[in-house]
């Protein structure tokens, strides 16, 4: 039983999100229903877990190439 999950749908790993207070966080696992997220675009801070699918408020982080 097969479901598509689009960009921005849940958090899946790799990508970098913004949370409603502006901090950014980058996903570095999900596992059964759960992401883990590391404060930072790079990763390096502190780690916070979330469920995967709790996205209310975040948006998907995506830097300006000037």
């Amino acid at each position: 039983m097969g479901k598509n999950i689009f960009k921005g749908e849940r958090f899946q790993y790799g990508e970098v999100w913004q949370s409603p207070r502006g901090t950014l966080y980058r996903v570095i696992a999900v596992a059964d229903g759960e992401a883990i997220l590391r404060m930072g675009s790079d990763g390096s801070g502190r780690k916070y877990r979330r469920y995967a699918d709790d996205i209310g408020g975040w948006s998907l982080y995506e830097p300006k190439v000037a």
